[in-house]
């Protein structure tokens, strides 16, 4: 195999939406003075290809909390607009807990939860090992029972070595999604995972192979793979607004009801509910724009996410966005419904069932909104 080709697997592994070429520094260092000394690194989004280890006893309580987490765990965090401003606003707990397996550790900083998601920001380490490409981990979150709480998103660094070239480390932030019907209330007994595998170039050299294509393709492990470990976690509970709207909109035949939207400190999540325009169709994506007396979020602005509920034909959308401030009228405004063929693969163009329209509701958000 030619060396650009592992390369090419390599920055695959590395990239996920931030451009290589952004300079992340300069403003950085412009904010730390007196610190031109430090040696920066840069930090991109991170992949989950393997698994990860750890086990963890987190105790969320009251009190005064001082917060300071290393710089790598905050710089994940500021990729997510929403939990930065919660960590910000001092919510969620400081904790510094680490457990080591070997030469790779795991060190868990920040812990947050509300009624939308639950978050976990922490650092994976190897040391005296040979280098690595990456180290990608995969965790679960869990009610005692066994119940899943589904993980949809995080953001992680790239690897940087220190010390002579003799530890590597990254830095993630993961979250996970409130379930209504079982929600992670702050007396809730959970149990955080995380396996973690070393991204080894020599491994991936050895189970790649190139198609008739010229395609690369990489079979099996990709590196070592250290864990699990688990521990159980006890969490504490920002605030939240609910706002019950129970409007419906129409366009282009298909009417759309908004029954509530939950804004936490983290994010907002509208409940939306329609009747799919083609029975086939069960798996919508929502696109829409929210308008505050503060500010404008779009899809082109922030992430959104859709998932479906227990109850047919509703779906919550989230808007990773700072909005639990933003208090007066705000207007939503769906602009278009995607749909997913389940029986076509993703490859073929009539996959997915596109309807543009402009489905508008109005309301106000006020600082009596409660659950």
């Amino acid at each position: 195999m030619k060396s650009e080709d592992v390369q090419a697997i390599l920055d695959g592994i590395a990239a996920r939406e931030l451009p290589a070429n952004v300079d992340l520094w300069s403003g950085i260092q412009k904010r730390l003075p007196g610190k031109k000394h430090l040696k920066m690194r840069r930090f991109v989004p991170r992949t989950r290809l393997g698994w990860v280890a750890m086990l963890l006893v987190v105790v969320l309580s009251g009190g005064i909390i001082v917060y300071a987490i290393d710089f790598a765990v905050r710089q994940v965090i500021q990729r997510d607009p929403g939990l930065d401003a919660a960590y910000l606003a001092k919510y969620g707990q400081v904790v510094n807990l680490t457990q080591t397996l070997g030469n790779f550790s795991v060190n868990v900083q920040w812990v947050y939860a509300d009624a939308n998601r639950l978050a976990i920001g922490y650092t994976a380490t190897v040391r005296n090992e040979k280098r690595y490409n990456n180290l990608s981990p995969r965790a679960a979150l869990t009610f005692e029972d066994g119940t899943v709480i589904r993980q949809y998103g995080g953001y992680g660094s790239a690897i940087a070595y220190t010390d002579n070239n003799t530890v590597g480390t990254n830095a993630f932030i993961d979250s996970f999604a409130q379930n209504p019907a079982k929600p992670a209330s702050a007396q809730a007994r959970l149990r955080f995972s995380v396996m973690l595998e070393a991204i080894d170039q020599d491994v991936i050299k050895a189970n790649s192979t190139i198609d008739a294509n010229g395609n690369t393709r990489t079979s099996g492990l990709i590196g070592p793979v250290v864990g699990p470990f688990r521990f159980d976690l006890t969490i504490g509970e920002a605030p939240q607004r609910t706002v019950a709207v129970a409007q419906s909109s129409e366009d282009k035949g298909i009417k759309v009801t908004l029954q509530q939207v939950r804004i936490t400190p983290s994010q907002a999540i509208a409940l939306l509910c329609f009747a799919s325009p083609d029975p086939q169709i069960q798996e919508w994506s929502i696109l829409a724009t929210i308008d505050t007396p503060k500010q404008k979020v779009s899809p082109f602005q922030v992430l959104q996410s859709t998932s479906r509920t227990s109850t047919p034909g509703c779906y919550e959308n989230r808007f990773t966005s700072a909005l639990y401030d933003d208090l007066g009228d705000w207007t939503l405004t769906v602009t278009n419904l995607i749909g997913r063929y389940p029986d076509l693969p993703d490859s073929d163009p009539q996959k997915f069932y596109r309807v543009a329209g402009n489905w508008t509701f109005k309301f106000t958000v006020d600082a009596t909104a409660k659950p």
